[in-house]
């Protein structure tokens, strides 16, 4: 596993969050609302990468 920021670990929590707690349709749009700025900057795509390499998704795009 790469090291990954603290940021980028509160990003994927979230989306697994929405998606699996709330059951947010479109957890993109929550997740920016929610988190603003740290949504930006390629983390959404890290935090995605990151659920991924610990098996709690699957696949890259994660819809």
């Amino acid at each position: 596993m790469n090291a990954v920021t603290s940021t980028v670990i509160e990003v994927a929590a979230t989306i697994f969050w929405l998606k699996h707690e709330e059951r947010v349709p479109d957890w993109r749009v929550e997740l920016i609302r929610r988190k603003g700025a740290k949504a930006g900057s390629g983390r959404i795509d890290e935090a995605l990468a990151l659920l991924v390499e610990l098996g709690l998704e699957s696949g890259p795009a994660m819809a």
